[in-house]
């Protein structure tokens, strides 16, 4: 039977994929990814983002911010990722998620996007 800590992230990341499927991202959430990720490649994240040549790796971490929990450094969860969603909640209202990505994936990814749309508004 799984943590009450281990049942609370997966149930987080569930909504995270949930949210990035909204978005019309084609998305996998890793099962035991937290457990496995040393053994495989492939586990090292929570959820993998498939594009057509790549796939990118998002790691997410939630915290309950009124528990006084810390995130993790963002530096180290951003290591072996290139992507990573942090979420909070303030007892259980007001929450958050911010989107933190690596130079490369914003510069392949993003940085055209937001260029297109400027290019368009002129």
């Amino acid at each position: 039977m799984p943590s009450k800590e281990k049942s609370k992230g997966t149930y987080h990341e569930n909504k995270i994929k949930d949210w990035l499927d909204s978005l019309g991202v084609v998305c996998t959430k890793q099962i035991a990814s937290g457990q496995h990720g040393h053994l495989r490649e492939d586990l090292r994240s929570d959820i993998t983002i498939h594009l057509q040549e790549e796939t990118l790796y998002v790691e997410c971490k939630y915290r309950n911010v009124n528990k006084k929990s810390r995130f993790p450094n963002i530096w180290e969860v951003l290591e072996n990722n290139d992507i990573a969603i942090f979420k909070k909640s303030e007892g259980g209202k007001n929450i958050k998620q911010i989107v933190l990505m690596n130079q490369d994936v914003f510069e392949k990814y993003t940085a055209p996007t937001l260029n297109k749309n400027r290019k368009e508004l002129k």
